[in-house]
């Protein structure tokens, strides 16, 4: 009987996740018609730059030198829910321009597998480095996290370029 319950469990638990990702499947739509209507598909924002100031130190530093605990504490948690936040919308931006991407070279003749491998190989990379970011960051903080974001971010970056550099033809 234990066992039907779990069994029974671990199906709600899936068609409950099944459910919300074909909602965010279809309310992802209109962002991605955004996207390739307007030409800067590759001119999405270097995450580099809002990395390196959202998982600085120097603001840690002062604030644990100058205010009490309880300002400490909600000071990290705001630069945690700002860290989340941002990682969120990054992961959005590359899954956005993959589907982009993807729709894009359905429509052409001329892919390059070698090409079209790296570009899946770098998004999966990339997806692994957000997951352990994610983690990280849940676990141990933003600020101790810092190497995490940096391979984060080259992973961002890497997939952009790559992006990039495909052919007009094959994207």
């Amino acid at each position: 009987m234990i066992q039907l319950i779990a069994f029974l469990a671990i199906g709600a638990v899936f068609a409950v996740v099944l459910f919300v990702w074909v909602l965010r499947t279809k309310s992802s739509g209109a962002g991605q018609r955004e996207i390739a209507e307007g030409s800067t598909i590759l001119e999405l924002p270097s995450p580099r730059a809002q990395a390196e100031r959202i998982f600085a130190a120097r603001d840690w530093e002062f604030i644990s030198s100058q205010t009490e605990p309880e300002t400490q504490r909600a000071f990290l948690q705001e630069r945690t829910n700002l860290a989340l936040s941002w990682l969120r919308q990054t992961r959005q931006q590359a899954t956005q321009l993959m589907e982009f991407h993807r729709r894009a070279a359905r429509q052409t003749l001329e892919v390059k597998p070698g090409a079209q491998m790296k570009l899946a190989a770098s998004y999966l990379a990339f997806l692994f480095v957000y997951g352990i970011l994610h983690f990280s960051i849940r676990l141990r903080g933003p600020f101790r996290a810092r190497k995490v974001a940096d391979y984060a971010t080259g992973a961002a970056e890497q997939l952009w370029v790559l992006c990039g550099q495909l052919p007009a033809s094959s994207r």
